[in-house]
């Protein structure tokens, strides 16, 4: 039964997003982005190093370069840090194959709606807009293993 569930939730939610990307409708919400104001965030550099403009530099050159071009996403330093109410400082990192663009993404989206379709029984009682780790919380860290994304955090001094 609860198979049956999930398929129906999927195709409904295709079927209900289908038309829209098909045929390009959408929200009506903003604008398309031109190429142009697309080029400054079209980054992508492989771990391989693959991306990275040709020349050299020093240390010091690199880190200038990440706090203009990478820090917006990746926090001071790379680390990602965030700050909880209390004031403790946690950093988390996450791995996974595939292109973070795709791939990867589709992975973190399919785990999630699995998560809210097959394990209701372990999710969050809490309502309103959430974050997916307010609302599928543990019920979708338990999905990432078997699915190949590691999620470690660390406790900052």
């Amino acid at each position: 039964m609860r198979m049956r569930s999930a398929v129906l939730v999927s195709a409904l939610v295709c079927l209900t997003l289908a038309p829209g990307v098909v045929f390009g409708a959408g929200a009506n919400l903003g604008k398309p982005i031109s190429p142009a104001d697309l080029a400054p965030w079209d980054i992508d550099i492989e771990p391989s190093g693959a991306g990275l403009p040709a020349g050299s530099g020093t240390s010091d050159q690199g880190a200038a370069i990440f706090a203009d071009n990478c820090s917006a996403c990746h926090g001071d330093g790379g680390r990602g840090a965030t700050t909880t109410t209390s004031g403790a400082r946690y950093v988390a990192t996450i791995a996974q194959r595939g292109d973070p663009g795709y791939k990867a993404t589709s992975v973190l989206l399919g785990e999630s709606g699995l998560a809210l379709a097959l394990d209701r029984d372990k999710l969050s009682d809490l309502r309103g807009v959430l974050t997916p780790a307010a609302a599928m919380g543990d019920a979708l860290l338990a999905r990432f293993p078997k699915c190949g994304v590691s999620l470690h955090t660390a406790r900052l001094p």
